[in-house]
């Protein structure tokens, strides 16, 4: 799929999620090497293990796991490191780019940096953390600088099962059980779905704005149907699928996962860009000349345009009025739609 971050996207979500896992998602065989490396370094039980923060276990209610980046080695049947998102995007890149993860321990993962925790700070990681980081090789921490890094292109990576929340789904019958599943949750690649960041990134469904689309439960179950049917297409007799239901443990079906395709089969979604909401889309080469320029407060009327006729008629769009005179193409930025006038289609 064509995803320039500049641009955004408006479309079919469901075809726009399957060209984000073509685009940007690890090759199947080394999402399975990365799933069963997790699963070796969780049955040595050695760690530290890095684990998404939560403020009280299923298993166990006074245990809590601080938020940002913290050693925790009491009251645990192995070591976490509290954190976000840093060690599931550190992996997911190296698993893209073919590395041979395996052939490292967790620590020793932790100490190359192939999966990275995110930095200490002096205001939140507290003293013991530092000297842990300080006796286990780690440092201060580190960010995912990885050149493959979802980051680099304005997306992120949502968990398909939640890394933080809905643990009881799983029905965990151990403290150990129960922070296999969150580490599980939290690193493996098999767990998450490229997408646009909501830093970065508005985003529009059916008309409706949303905070952080991929974070709603509804979405989340779409994704893994998506997702799992990418897996089984794109590599012919890897049990991806069922790996994930049962390493994930959600608290849904593969029925409930094929139902959220059929509600979703029609819903378009809109992407537009926080950064660039100005001039948007970008001129493409070779393209026909702009359209007359003609200010929203001009138009007689509104027309659907959509991003791909736009970028066909090699627009500059703009939102503010002082700048049409500077364009060819005036197109109004405060709807959650894009319109436009005149209708390019019957002016070409």
């Amino acid at each position: 799929m064509d995803w320039i971050p500049q641009v955004g996207f408006e479309g079919p979500l469901i075809s726009f999620v399957d060209g984000l896992l073509d685009t940007f998602y690890p090759a199947p065989v080394n999402v399975r090497e990365c799933q069963n490396w997790i699963d070796r370094q969780l049955a040595a039980g050695v760690g530290p293990f890095p684990c998404r923060a939560f403020t009280e276990a299923v298993m166990d209610r006074g245990l809590s796991v601080a938020p940002k980046v913290n050693f925790v080695d009491e009251g645990v049947p192995f070591p976490l490191i509290a954190t976000d998102n840093e060690p599931t995007s550190s992996l997911f890149a190296y698993c893209a780019e073919g590395a041979e993860v395996w052939k490292y321990t967790m620590l020793s993962a932790l100490q190359q940096r192939i999966i990275t925790t995110g930095l200490l700070t002096t205001d939140e990681s507290t003293p013991s953390t530092r000297a842990a980081f300080t006796r286990l090789g780690l440092g201060g921490g580190a960010m995912n600088a990885h050149w493959l890094r979802p980051a680099v292109n304005g997306l992120k990576l949502c968990h398909i099962a939640d890394a933080a929340n809905r643990i009881g789904d799983a029905k965990p019958a151990s403290l150990r059980d129960e922070l296999e599943v969150r580490i599980c949750r939290t690193l493996s690649p098999l767990n998450v779905v490229p997408f646009p960041s909501p830093r970065k990134f508005t985003h529009t469904l059916d008309g409706r704005q949303y905070l952080d689309l991929g974070e709603r439960p509804e979405i989340q179950k779409l994704f893994a149907a998506v997702h799992h049917r990418h897996l089984r297409r794109t590599e012919e007799g890897v049990p991806l699928p069922a790996r994930w239901f049962e390493r994930m443990r959600p608290g849904y079906s593969p029925e409930d996962c094929e139902r959220a395709l059929q509600t979703y089969a029609n819903a378009r979604v809109l992407i537009i860009s926080k950064e660039f909401p100005d001039r948007l889309p970008l001129p493409v080469d070779g393209a026909v000349p702009r359209a007359p320029v003609v200010t929203q407060d001009q138009a007689p009327q509104e027309v659907v345009v959509s991003l791909a006729v736009l970028r066909a008629l090699n627009a500059t769009v703009v939102s503010r009025q002082q700048w049409a005179s500077e364009t060819r193409f005036c197109l109004r930025t405060d709807h959650p739609c894009w319109w436009a006038w005149p209708d390019p289609v019957d002016t070409f």
